[in-house]
C-alpha cells in the first residue's frame, strides 16, 4: 500500500493532476480515493509550512513596523529629530528698549506648531508673520518648511527687572520646550 501511495506523490510532484492520477488509478483497478488521501496529508502539511510563512512574514513587518516607529517618535530632540532654538540678540535693554528675538529650526519636518509667551508689558512691534492673541500674550506660527523666524518685542517704558520668555513646538503629536536663551532684562 504504501507503494501506491508512494508512485501517487511522485505523479503530483512531477506535476500531473489529481484528476490525471485518479484516471490513471481507475485503469489500473486500483482505489482512486486513495489519490485523496495522499493529497490531503500533503495539503495539511503544506497549510502548516504556509502558516510558518504566514507567522514569520507578520513577525517581519511587525519589527518593520516597531523599528520605524522608535525612528521616528518624538525623542530627547523633539518631533522626528526637530529642535526650535531661541537665541535673544539683547539680553540686556533699557526701559522701552528692543531685542530681536530668532527661533532657529534644526532637523526636517512637514508641519510645525510654534507657540511663543511674551512676557508681561512687552510690545510686540514685528510679529514675524505670528498670530499674535494680546489676552493670552501668545505669538503663533504654523510652519511648513521654514528654518528661521525672527520678530522684535520692545521692553515696557516703566518696569525694570528679569522677564522670562517660553515656548512650545508641536509637531508629530508631541509638545516640547523650545531651547535656549529664556530672559531679557531690563536695567536702567
Amino acid at each position: 500500500m504504501s507503494d501506491i501511495k508512494d508512485w501517487i506523490e511522485r505523479q503530483i510532484e512531477s506535476g500531473y493532476g489529481v484528476e490525471e492520477v485518479k484516471e490513471a488509478m481507475t485503469e489500473s483497478g486500483r482505489d482512486p480515493d486513495l489519490v485523496d488521501e495522499v493529497v490531503g496529508k500533503e495539503r495539511k502539511g503544506g497549510d502548516r509550512k504556509q502558516s510558518w510563512i504566514i507567522v514569520t512574514a507578520v513577525a517581519v513587518l511587525f519589527i518593520f513596523v516597531l523599528f520605524a516607529y522608535i525612528a521616528f517618535s518624538p525623542g530627547i530632540s523633539g518631533p522626528y529629530g526637530v529642535t526650535v532654538t531661541r537665541e535673544i540678540e539683547r539680553a540686556e535693554v533699557r526701559p522701552g528698549g528692543g531685542s530681536d528675538i530668532r527661533l532657529s529650526v534644526s532637523g526636517s519636518y512637514d508641519e510645525l506648531l510654534i507657540t511663543e509667551e511674551v512676557p508681561e508689558g512687552f510690545g510686540v512691534p514685528n510679529d514675524g508673520g505670528a498670530n499674535f492673541d494680546e489676552e493670552s500674550r501668545e505669538l503663533s506660527w504654523n510652519l511648513q518648511g521654514e528654518q528661521e523666524i525672527v520678530y522684535r518685542v520692545g521692553a515696557p517704558g516703566a518696569s525694570t527687572g528679569t522677564f522670562n520668555f517660553n515656548g512650545t513646538y508641536v509637531g508629530g503629536g508631541s509638545t516640547e520646550t523650545i531651547k535656549g536663551d529664556e530672559t531679557i532684562d531690563v536695567v536702567w
